[in-house]
């Protein structure tokens, strides 16, 4: 049955009847014939935008249209048509709408038809505006947070995430950012329904230890970090170092907020280091390491059994506290300069024990240099020769001397017999030259 079409004065009982209701509610209202344009409006809905109803007059559909966003023009009359043709139960759009200062304030424009004619066609439509500006603006802000944040997390080498358990043991991942997928090698979408995709690329000599770590955080609400090893489909096996931080839930689970990235590099790096301080700790020649002014910063544990000086006694001084004194001035200055020219020297020097006792070390120092070519440090390695310089001697003995008389041997007379020869064979031309010249 078609709907009667109502005498203006009752369309204006009706507008005042709802002006009364809505007093009050900060809500803008209108009410419109589709027809001919006719609106009207209330007082709240011009102060909306900061005008009053006098300043805006003549009221039409037209007020209306002056003041809201060009913009927004299109999906506020697809949302209109949606209505009219009975596809939506009420008219629902947010718009922008320029308030009298010039900025753009935003509004909640909700409405319905309350009146069509024989025809069926909507004739009499009323609505509220409702400010929002507010929520609005806070919305911008957390967008634009979001997208600094998404910025920030695009650089970062590793990924954020939360990881979710429910209060009966089910994971999930609410929320990856994308380099999830270069570390174990899931979508966030896969994640997002179970994370059991990415603990299932956890390699099975760490996974048991991680579930036993990840139970004793969710106990204690206690900060989880552990490395691991991810055998990742495309890039093989890589070691991940995780952080994050429990929080419980209303529902009695647990969500932790954390960080994970790829330390493969930093991880074979370090095991590289491990593996070449065993080295210089368990070899017998004495390492120090000095920066470039000759500080020592790092000696091994062979320097202490050499020099009777432990590490905290000789970092921090300079090589020249182990200096016996024998070796003249010119000796290290002749040293420092091969360093510096070829950046490399070898040679004997003779150094005193924490017990005052002399003794000769083989030094060998190496210029470090970086990637520059600059200096940044100087590496020695020395071993105690004693043993060596006292066998050389007693060879030497043994070879010149009788071992049983200690008498010179036939060796050391044959050398003098040659010495002697030579001096006379000198002494005989020397005198040939005189003759010759008297």
């Amino acid at each position: 049955m078609a709907a009667l079409i109502p005498a203006s004065s009752d369309l204006q009982d009706f507008s005042n009847l709802s002006d009364l209701i809505l007093k009050g509610s900060n809500l803008g209202t209108w009410t419109w014939n589709i027809q001919t344009g006719e609106a009207k409006f209330n007082d709240e809905w011009a102060r909306i935008i900061g005008y009053t109803l006098d300043e805006l007059g003549p009221l039409s559909i037209n007020s209306w249209l002056d003041v809201i966003h060009p913009d927004d023009l299109e999906g506020c009359n697809l949302a209109l048509q949606a209505h009219f043709c009975g596809e939506t139960p009420i008219y629902t759009f947010e718009a922008r709408m320029k308030h009298k200062q010039g900025h753009w304030v935003k509004i909640l424009d909700q409405g319905t038809v309350l009146i069509r004619d024989s025809k069926g066609e909507p004739l009499w439509m009323f609505g509220v505006h409702l400010d929002v500006s507010e929520l609005w603006h806070k919305q911008i802000e957390i967008k634009q947070l979001k997208d600094r944040l998404e910025l920030l997390a695009s650089n970062l080498p590793g990924f954020v995430y939360q990881f979710l358990m429910d209060a009966s043991g089910n994971i999930t991942t609410p929320f990856a950012t994308e380099k999830v997928q270069e570390i174990y090698g899931c979508s966030i979408e896969e994640l997002h329904a179970d994370a059991s995709a990415m603990m299932k690329q956890i390699d099975s000599d760490y996974i048991d230890h991680i579930y036993q770590t990840i139970e004793q955080s969710r106990s204690n609400l206690s900060e989880w970090h552990e490395t691991f090893k991810v055998n990742h489909p495309k890039k093989g096996s890589i070691w991940v170092e995780a952080r994050s931080l429990p929080k419980r839930t209303k529902t009695g689970g647990t969500i932790w907020y954390g960080y994970a990235q790829d330390v493969t590099e930093q991880t074979n790096k370090l095991e590289r280091i491990r593996l070449l301080s065993a080295v210089v700790d368990t070899t017998h020649q004495g390492v120090m390491v000095t920066d470039t002014n000759t500080v020592i910063q790092e000696v091994n544990h062979a320097f202490t059994n050499i020099t009777g000086y432990s590490a905290k006694e000789a970092c921090g001084q300079t090589p020249s506290f182990l200096s016996s004194g024998r070796c003249e001035k010119t000796f290290y200055e002749d040293m420092w300069r091969d360093l510096k020219d070829k950046g490399h020297w070898k040679g004997t020097v003779w150094n005193r024990h924490k017990s005052g006792e002399v003794y000769p070390q083989l030094l060998t120092i190496d210029a470090l240099k970086n990637n520059s070519g600059v200096v940044t440090n100087y590496i020695g390695a020395f071993t105690d020769i004693s043993e060596l310089i006292q066998e050389q001697e007693l060879l030497l003995e043994l070879a010149n001397r009788d071992p049983l008389t200690n008498l010179p041997n036939r060796k050391i007379f044959d050398q003098a017999e040659i010495q002697i020869i030579s001096a006379t064979l000198r002494i005989r031309c020397r005198r040939s030259q005189l003759l010759k010249l008297v």
